[in-house]
């Protein structure tokens, strides 16, 4: 075997791997994208919820003195962006136009309507057309890729690798991970069954918000009450102590 054949058998062979990785790593965000909403969705509430109960307007407690990561016992709270990966810039590859193509014959609504498939992969494939041309729009062309895969479409290998854009997707996938996973929310899910973690966690980010402070106590018992799935009992019961409260006065 030739030197050159070696040299070129073995860059294909990298590459499928690095194909592997890329479908991997595109799994893996969507996972974590959608424990991401998930965690966000109960931290707003966590804090919304104390806010109705303890406004702004409330009298100042001591607020944290520490900061960030040495405050709650080492997360990371750096609030990196995600680096984009626009294309917007460039002319659409004329492999790109070819692939939107193939995939279209395979997903536009006309053509899926007359396929003896089930209703349920129909919508999968109608909704496959739909993101294929907003990656069109937004040259996202990984995404082409995705679906092209995933349609049995065959790939120019040989283009593929000198575009570049597997080793870029794998570089966006890999930072968007990483940023998600050092956002407070994440942390608020990494934190669960922990409550002075946090309490901690909620203390510093209604510091980080600008709102007036409460007592760590009053937020550690909500996140006892929370965690035991009985908040509606702890916003009564802090109702009921503040009507007593302002009958005393």
């Amino acid at each position: 075997m030739s030197s050159a054949l070696s040299k070129e058998k073995i860059k294909k062979a990298k590459f499928r791997k690095k194909i592997r990785e890329w479908k991997f790593l595109k799994e893996q965000e969507k996972d974590i994208s959608e424990l991401y909403s998930i965690y966000n969705a109960e931290l707003t509430d966590v804090l919304t919820k104390i806010e109705n109960c303890f406004p702004s307007s409330a009298p100042v407690d001591e607020q944290p003195e520490e900061d960030g990561e040495a405050y709650y016992s080492g997360a990371d709270f750096s609030f990196p962006e995600v680096p984009s990966s626009s294309k917007n810039n460039e002319e659409i590859p004329t492999w790109i136009k070819k692939l939107y193509k193939k995939i279209a014959k395979e997903t536009h609504p006309d053509i899926v309507e007359k396929m003896d498939i089930s209703d349920f992969e129909k919508s999968i494939r109608e909704g496959m057309f739909k993101k294929t041309a907003d990656s069109i729009e937004h040259k996202n062309y990984d995404t082409l890729l995705e679906f092209a895969y995933d349609l049995d479409i065959e790939v120019d290998e040989e283009v593929l690798i000198d575009s570049g854009i597997i080793e870029d997707s794998i570089e966006d996938l890999k930072n968007s991970i990483i940023s998600k996973q050092k956002e407070p929310c994440w942390k608020w899910g990494d934190f669960e069954g922990d409550i002075e973690k946090r309490s901690k966690l909620v203390a510093w980010v209604r510091h980080e918000m600008s709102f007036k402070s409460i007592s760590e106590e009053i937020i550690r018992e909500f996140i006892s009450f929370y965690e035991e799935g009985l908040v509606e009992s702890w916003v009564s019961k802090y109702k009921r102590e503040s009507e007593s409260g302002e009958k005393n006065d």
